[in-house]
């Protein structure tokens, strides 16, 4: 499964909207429900102050031309690190999307960005996630306990890691 990733355009807002109005998707990784045209634009508008920043580089995930979902990476420059974060529709969730998308990035924030290590945290009931870290590479460092809240409710989050030499051995 191949899918690109690009920077997003102010015309991607009304597809970011559809994709992520969505209430299993916010129950699972937290997005605002409803999720409105403003926010997606507001989002968009973003990224290009955060990437002239060097803070944070933000990237369609299309597949066929169409946007499947978003993938982030959160730069530390301090410790040459790179928290990752990501989604995807999930109307497109199981057919490998994700983890394209994560090869792509780890590429761009090893070889790219000169990272040494990138970070993600998940909830732990989700598996689709899990299992998306897991397969490119990322290892389980810790349990973050009743990290997230769930309605009324708190989940406890696992914290993955990748450093830039797991990456070559993988390579």
């Amino acid at each position: 499964m191949k899918v690109s990733v690009r920077p997003f355009h102010r015309e991607d807002a009304l597809t970011i909207t559809e994709l992520a109005d969505d209430k299993m998707l916010a129950d699972t990784i937290g997005l605002p429900h409803p999720y409105e045209f403003s926010h997606a634009e507001e989002w968009i508008r973003s990224h290009p102050s955060l990437w002239e920043a060097d803070e944070e580089y933000n990237f369609a995930i299309e597949y066929q031309s169409g946007i499947v979902g978003t993938i982030v990476i959160r730069r530390n420059k301090v410790h040459d690190a790179g928290e990752l974060g990501y989604w995807i529709g999930s109307r497109f969730w199981g057919r490998g999307y994700a983890t394209s998308a994560v090869e792509k990035i780890l590429s761009f924030g090893f070889r790219d960005l000169g990272l040494n290590r990138m970070w993600a945290m998940v909830r732990d009931s989700n598996i689709g996630s899990r299992t998306v870290l897991e397969k490119t590479g990322f290892v389980e460092e810790a349990v973050l306990r009743q990290a997230r809240r769930r309605g009324s409710d708190f989940e406890d989050c696992l914290l993955y890691a990748i450093t830039r030499r797991d990456y070559q051995s993988l390579e």
